[in-house]
């Protein structure tokens, strides 16, 4: 499958680069002159990323700093999870209202894959298994509004017990065909109609290429 990612904008690049080199000095700075500079580099790239991604700098800055251990992209991990019609399970979302499919942060010492079912089951209170992954997407190429760059993978999942339902991590749930998908949180606008056309191929042809960015 081509890949339809955008380049990353040079600015978060340069963001992620500076926060993660001014993380690397604080981490093993000796004074306090040091310390103090890396806190600055660490207000600067949150500025910048903040002016990329449109949001108020100073959130952006007290994210990186909340996350001072942060230097490598996060990990998460998504259930795609589709019903006997080829239809999604997306689950609408608290923080903005919008629709995602189930998913989170991985924990320490936990599987991708593990992470995928433990976040379907918090999200919308089903147990399921993990069958295939459908692919990796770079936060920064595909118009993620977190400030943290991450990799999210996703993963093809199938409920063995229980009904979807809404939860405290979500507003509401339910199954949408991929030609009529709900308003997307950014990031899930790039990679639910990905992971839909992927389904396909793999009921249709029981073979498919998984996704991942360049």
């Amino acid at each position: 499958m081509p890949d339809p990612s955008p380049p990353v904008p040079p600015i978060m690049r340069w963001a992620s680069e500076i926060r993660g080199q001014a993380g690397a000095l604080l981490r093993y700075a000796t004074n306090d002159y040091d310390r103090e500079r890396a806190h600055r580099l660490i207000a600067i790239a949150g500025e910048m990323m903040a002016g990329a991604l449109d949001l108020p700098p100073a959130e952006v800055v007290a994210i990186f700093e909340k996350r001072l251990d942060y230097i490598t992209p996060l990990t998460t991990a998504d259930a795609a999870v589709f019903d006997a019609q080829g239809r999604i399970l997306l689950i609408q979302r608290h923080d903005n209202q919008l629709w995602a499919t189930p998913g989170g942060a991985c924990d320490l010492e936990e599987t991708a894959a593990a992470a995928a079912v433990r976040e379907l089951h918090e999200e919308v209170g089903v147990r399921g298994e993990a069958l295939a992954l459908l692919g990796v997407w770079d936060s920064r190429r595909h118009k993620s509004r977190s400030p943290l760059h991450h990799n999210s993978h996703i993963f093809l999942c199938r409920i063995v017990d229980g009904t979807p339902a809404p939860s405290a991590e979500a507003l509401a749930v339910d199954y949408f065909a991929p030609d009529a998908l709900p308003p997307l949180s950014p990031g899930h606008v790039s990679w639910v109609p990905v992971i839909c056309e992927l389904y396909r191929q793999w009921r249709t042809t029981g073979y498919f290429t998984p996704f991942f960015d360049h």
